[in-house]
């Protein structure tokens, strides 16, 4: 059995705390474990601020955060892009994913493709990254979320046997296959009615996603409403296999079990962290 010990150090780094994951035996993780080791090897490393949730920062915090960068952008060369909106207090996921639908036009213009400076470059992710963890902390404050994703990842097409692994249902304390897709996953799209139609995964990368947000199984009614939803909206075959529902399950929690050991010990520790492979 192959195992992943993630080990979170305090805001001192004086005190660390464990997780450790049981990988499920299934084909796709030796293809998904190969590119995740290539991606620990590399000197990039992880990226920082993984932390989403309540449980790990203020929203006042994350408005004042996300505005500083947007004016940063907004300055770049306004005459081509500017944000038009600004995050406040109180937003919902649909006022955020209207702010998003900004943040992917902004991706696709050459001016940030090629043009930019490196900074600019990553003060566009960072709003991203930005919206996407006060989204978290519109969430109960129990649930939460930690992504483990590398600076400047590579990514790689599933083959066809890969996307019968997705799976529309979620569970506390399991590993997910990160979404490494710019855009709204359906269930995000259908749950939001966001205004810009969903982008399902077709690639992959070596990130993965530690996954605190309580159970959630779909039923067929509900998921026969979510595909026909596609169908009308979007014009999306749902028995189109690449356009997925959901993530891939990677593993679960193997220590500690305890859920609340798992919360007191993030709570302190979510300074940043490492990975280990044991096999």
């Amino acid at each position: 059995m192959t195992h992943l010990k993630f080990v979170f150090s305090n805001q001192s780094e004086s005190t660390e705390f464990e997780l450790i994951y049981q990988l499920f035996e299934t084909p796709f993780k030796d293809k998904w474990l190969r590119v995740f080791r290539e991606a620990l090897n590399d000197s990039q490393g992880l990226r920082e601020h993984l932390f989403f949730g309540s449980l790990f920062e203020a929203e006042n915090t994350l408005v004042s955060e996300i505005n500083r960068v947007i004016e940063k952008i907004n300055h770049f060369k306004p005459q081509s892009f500017v944000f038009k909106e600004k995050a406040t207090l109180g937003m919902s996921h649909q006022d955020l994913m209207i702010l998003h639908s900004e943040f992917e036009e902004a991706e696709k213009l050459e001016l940030f493709r090629q043009d930019a400076p490196q900074q600019i470059k990553s003060d566009l992710l960072k709003v991203n990254e930005l919206i996407h963890r006060y989204q978290a902390t519109l969430e109960p404050g129990s649930e939460f979320h930690i992504n483990c994703v590398f600076k400047n990842p590579k990514s790689y097409p599933f083959d066809p046997e890969d996307l019968e692994l997705f799976s529309p249902h979620y569970y506390d304390g399991w590993l997910y296959l990160d979404y490494a897709t710019t855009g709204v996953t359906v269930f995000d799209a259908h749950r939001f009615k966001t205004p810009q139609k969903p982008v399902p995964q077709t690639t992959y990368q070596g990130g993965c996603k530690l996954l605190f947000d309580g159970n959630r199984e779909r039923g067929s009614q509900e998921l026969n409403t979510i595909k026909d939803w596609m169908k009308s909206r979007w014009d999306m075959d749902a028995s189109d296999p690449w356009n997925t529902l959901g993530y891939i399950p990677l593993g679960k929690l193997h220590h500690p079990t305890s859920r609340d050991e798992v919360e007191e010990g993030l709570r302190q520790h979510h300074h940043r962290f490492r990975v280990e492979v044991i096999d």
